[in-house]
């Protein structure tokens, strides 16, 4: 059986940052504090125009930008793994 637990991870932490600036910017500070994959991700999906900036401090600092995990998304991620694991 293959892990998908990033994705998982990924999912739950996107929920409510669509909706809620704070609940990105919790995050973030979140993630600066203590960094994770799962994390990272998240705030790619959620931030403007799903761009990666980080500051000289090395802390991530893109704004938010009301986006998130979605169907598209899933879709994407869904071909990409079907097709990654074909070569295992």
């Amino acid at each position: 059986m293959e892990s998908d637990d990033i994705i998982e991870k990924t999912k739950l932490l996107c929920l409510n940052l669509k909706e809620y600036q704070d609940e990105y910017l919790s995050l973030r500070k979140s993630y600066n504090q203590s960094k994770t994959p799962d994390k990272l991700w998240a705030l790619m999906l959620s931030c403007n125009s799903n761009l990666i900036r980080f500051n000289q401090k090395g802390e991530f600092n893109q704004t938010w930008g009301r986006r998130s995990f979605n169907s598209s998304t899933e879709k994407k991620v869904k071909s990409f793994t079907e097709h990654i694991r074909k070569f295992k």
